[in-house]
């Protein structure tokens, strides 16, 4: 029996790890990028999610979609 709280972090670390690998592939796919930052936020990686946002935002800045995404980051 693992501890559901480890085995919580390591399932969001592996995720994390796969969205990396998915942007190496796909570097302008903003979505993954979104998603790749509300997985650090789960972890507590907020620098790392500001980045992942604001990367988002930066590439596709007139997407209401991407603004709405990076407004809630910044109010989590």
């Amino acid at each position: 029996d693992g501890c559901p709280a480890v085995e919580a972090r390591d399932s969001l670390e592996a995720a994390i790890a796969d969205y990396g690998r998915a942007l190496e592939a796909a570097p302008q796919r903003y979505d993954l990028r979104l998603q790749l930052g509300w997985l650090y936020l789960d972890v507590g990686a907020q620098p790392l999610a500001r980045a992942a946002f604001e990367t988002a935002v930066a590439s596709q800045p007139a997407d209401a979609e991407v603004q709405l995404e990076a407004a809630r980051h910044a109010l989590a």
